[in-house]
């Protein structure tokens, strides 16, 4: 490709050297002949300075193209390694760039279970607070009950024994009254025969004194 570009500016440069000579002498013959306003020329003497120059330039870099060889390999070996230099960049690039993805991604996984666990464990902990609590005041009412069972169960023994004990009490106060009655009737009973007995024998004392 250089090989053509390079004949295409030498045959470029030797067709646009020779209006060189021949444009300070067409310039003469106008302004002497027609006296053109400036302004007129100025396009073309511009269009045909840049394709000079443009020539010029092809020329040079042909000439210093095959004039140069080993310097033009350099460049091109220099171009090459900056080519697999850059392409060797991006590939880095690329890598380092999904390495640092993989390791967003690896932080961001983590940090996902790390709050997942942490929720779970709080969960966890919140419902063996909530079964300790349960379990606490479960026996607590269960005590409670206890207590109010028992405490009943006392009340009713205490009141039981006490009507008990009042019941045997009264029953034996009524049989000592009744005891005492059966011995106080049977002393005026006795009191009774022995003055029936009494009066029997004043009487048959006095009949026997009078007879």
């Amino acid at each position: 490709m250089y090989h053509r570009l390079s004949y295409r500016a030498l045959g470029a440069s030797q067709t646009a050297i020779s209006p060189v000579t021949r444009v300070p002498k067409s310039k003469r013959a106008f302004a002497t002949a027609q006296q053109d306003p400036p302004n007129a020329a100025a396009p073309k003497s511009n269009n045909q300075n840049l394709i000079i120059a443009a020539a010029i330039a092809a020329g040079a870099g042909g000439y210093w193209y095959y004039s140069h060889p080993n310097e033009v390999a350099d460049l091109e070996a220099k171009a090459k390694r900056d080519e697999e230099e850059l392409k060797k960049k991006a590939r880095e690039l690329g890598h380092a760039t999904t390495a640092r993805t993989e390791d967003a991604k690896k932080q961001t996984q983590t940090s996902l279970d790390s709050t997942i666990q942490a929720a779970e464990a709080k969960a966890r902990q919140a419902s063996e607070d909530a079964q300790a609590k349960y379990e606490s005041y479960k026996s607590s009412a269960q005590k409670s009950l206890a207590d109010a069972r028992g405490s009943t169960e006392n009340l009713y023994n205490e009141a039981r024994a006490t009507g008990e004990k009042k019941y045997d009490e009264a029953k034996a106060a009524a049989e000592k009254k009744q005891k005492e009655a059966k011995a106080g009737w049977g002393s005026w009973l006795g009191w009774g025969r022995s003055k029936s007995e009494e009066v029997k024998k004043e009487a048959k004392d006095a009949v026997d004194k009078h007879t």
